[in-house]
């Protein structure tokens, strides 16, 4: 099967579709879809893009709250991010009105970005004493010389927090980030509704076959799984693909479609756009993403939740195991 991957098909998750297993549980409630993350374990291994039209401060709250995963976007800048952490630290800062709405995070977790000053960012946080378990450098391409200097200084003030790096999905990439001491690889170019870096530079990924290629490629280092859900004519969202995707390898998951359509999604208002798009950059220059208008499926975020929890669940059991572990072992097929 992966011989016919390094060919020149390319599949997606809408390609493939899972072989079930002999199923050992009484109810598919008793499966546990738990996921250790770095030194924590969450409920679930699936978190929402960290994209402004669907991440607020209230909503990375909300997740924290369920034991979810989450990463808090940088595209506020700086300054956000660095109240942000203030805030989910529960500590007070001369540098701006504090709000004291959200008390402190059980997980504080945050993107940065590149360059000088998220260097000094990282070298502040550390300063004032303030947690950050977990970091996010998020840009366009991080197979990039320019993404060094941001690892060695989270590496250096923050040792024990666990380091997420994206975008991409080479080989040559996932092994160049494990020498430099990166703990997860976030997999993915293109692949989502709201992002046009394909129609406009001709480059990206299949979500499968690079997938693949990436987790066979690992040998120390995560594999997070970015985009590419299943969205079908209808305009639902193909949340099985999740299954998928830890079938073929990822330690986690990240979608910004799962939550786009929910009631308490920013998207419902101001629409569903990347990190890459003008409504989120502020300008023009370097665009690779377009807004879509979202029309709500009429779930909460935290439904939206328990429906993943428990296709998750259900899929454990088609796996016929007991634990995330099962889907180890499940074969797939080609949709012909």
């Amino acid at each position: 099967m992966r011989d016919f991957l390094f060919s020149s098909v390319q599949l997606n998750y809408s390609d493939i579709i899972l072989r079930h297993k002999k199923s050992i549980v009484n109810s598919r409630s008793d499966c546990n879809i738990s996921c250790k993350i770095g030194n924590k374990t969450f409920a679930a291994p699936v978190c929402c893009s960290n994209m402004k039209s669907l991440i607020t401060r209230d909503i990375c709250k909300l997740f924290d709250d369920r034991n979810w995963f989450y990463v808090y976007h940088r595209i506020d800048g700086i300054l956000d991010v660095e109240r942000f952490v203030w805030d989910a630290n529960d500590r007070k800062s001369n540098h701006w009105v504090y709000c004291g709405k959200l008390k402190e995070f059980n997980t504080i977790s945050i993107s940065v970005g590149v360059g000088e000053d998220w260097c000094n960012l990282v070298s502040r946080l550390h300063i004032e004493g303030l947690r950050v378990d977990y970091f996010t450098i998020d840009v366009a391409l991080s197979y990039n010389d320019n993404v060094i200097p941001i690892i060695n200084r989270i590496k250096e003030k923050f040792p024990n927090a666990y380091l997420i790096v994206g975008n991409g999905c080479t080989p040559e990439w996932i092994s160049w980030l494990e020498n430099l001491g990166v703990n997860c690889a976030k997999v993915g170019i293109g692949v989502s509704k709201a992002c046009r870096t394909r129609q406009y530079t001709g480059f990206g990924s299949s979500t499968v076959t690079d997938l693949i290629k990436c987790v066979d490629a690992a040998r120390t280092i995560d594999i997070m799984s970015d985009g590419g859900l299943t969205v079908d004519v209808s305009g639902d969202i193909w949340i099985g693909d999740i299954n998928k995707s830890m079938v073929l390898g990822s330690h986690l998951i990240m979608s910004g479609a799962a939550f786009s359509k929910c009631i308490d999604s920013p998207s419902i208002i101001d629409g569903y756009f990347g990190n890459a798009s003008a409504e989120a950059k502020g300008h023009k220059k370097h665009i690779e993403g377009t807004n879509v208008k979202i029309l709500t499926n009429g779930l909460t975020i935290s439904q939206m939740c328990d429906l993943i929890e428990d296709s998750l669940r259900s899929g454990v059991s088609y796996a016929g195991g007991k634990d995330l572990s099962a889907f180890n072992s499940v074969e797939w097929n080609v949709i012909q």
